[in-house]
C-alpha cells in the first residue's frame, strides 16, 4: 500500500515532531535538576549534647538496679584532673568545657527520668540593676542545706586533638560511686575550622583536618 502525504498531512507530522521534541526535551530538564544549595558530603554535625548524652547513658546502664533513679542527685562541677576546679586557661578551645559538661548532664537526667536538685538556688529572688536570678555560688544566699542522695562530678584531661572525660556518680550514704564512666571529646566540637591549637604554650595541629 503506497502512502501520500499531502501538504496538510505533511504539516501536522511536522507539528506532532516539534511536540514530541519539545516534551522529551521538558522531561530531560527535570530529571538532570540538581539543586543550587547542596549540602557537601564532609559535612558532620558535632554537637556537644550528643556526647553529654552518651555519657548519661553510660552512667544509667551502670546504674542496673535503678538505685540512683529512686534517689535525688544533684550535678557539680566537672573540674580539671589536676586541680578539680574549672580552667583558668580563656584561650583554649575547650575552655568552657566543664560548665557546659554541668548543665548538659542535668538535662540529661532529667530528660531520662532521674530526680535532679538544683543546689545554688537562693532563698529569694536576687535583683539586680541588669538581671534577675535565683542561683548562686555564694553561701550566704543559698537556702539552707538539701536532702541528696547522689552526687555527680568528674575531671577533664586535655589532650592533643580534645580533652578525656571522667564522670563518676557518688552515693552520698557510703561514698562507694555508685556509676561511671569515661568519654572521649574531640577539640572540633567547638573548633571545627580551626587547625591548630595553642595550650601551655605549645601548638598542636588537629590531625583530622587535612594539610593545606
Amino acid at each position: 500500500m503506497k502512502l501520500t502525504i499531502n501538504k496538510k498531512n505533511k504539516g501536522l507530522l511536522i507539528s506532532c515532531g516539534l511536540l514530541m521534541l519539545s516534551a522529551c526535551s521538558s522531561t530531560n530538564t527535570v530529571s538532570t535538576y540538581e539543586p543550587t544549595h547542596r549540602q557537601q558530603s564532609s559535612y558532620r554535625p558535632l554537637f556537644i549534647q550528643n556526647y553529654i548524652d552518651s555519657m548519661a547513658d553510660s552512667l544509667i546502664v551502670n546504674d542496673q538496679q535503678r538505685k540512683i533513679k529512686r534517689g535525688k542527685i544533684a550535678v557539680g562541677t566537672i573540674g580539671m584532673i589536676d586541680t578539680l576546679t574549672l580552667s583558668n586557661n580563656n584561650t583554649h578551645p575547650l575552655a568552657q568545657l566543664g560548665l557546659k559538661l554541668q548543665e548538659g548532664l542535668m538535662t540529661s537526667l532529667l530528660n531520662r527520668g532521674y530526680k535532679v536538685v538544683e543546689y545554688r538556688r537562693t532563698k529569694n529572688i536576687v535583683v539586680r540593676g541588669d538581671q534577675d536570678q535565683m542561683l548562686s555560688r555564694e553561701l550566704a544566699d543559698l537556702r539552707a542545706e538539701r536532702e541528696l542522695n547522689y552526687y555527680l562530678t568528674g575531671t577533664i584531661a586535655y589532650q592533643e586533638n580534645g580533652a578525656a572525660i571522667s564522670l563518676r556518680i557518688i552515693d552520698l550514704a557510703n561514698d562507694e560511686v555508685a556509676a561511671a564512666t569515661t568519654k572521649f571529646i574531640p577539640i572540633d566540637v567547638f573548633w571545627q575550622h580551626r587547625q591548630m591549637t595553642e595550650y601551655n604554650g605549645m601548638l598542636y595541629r588537629d590531625s583530622s583536618q587535612g594539610a593545606n
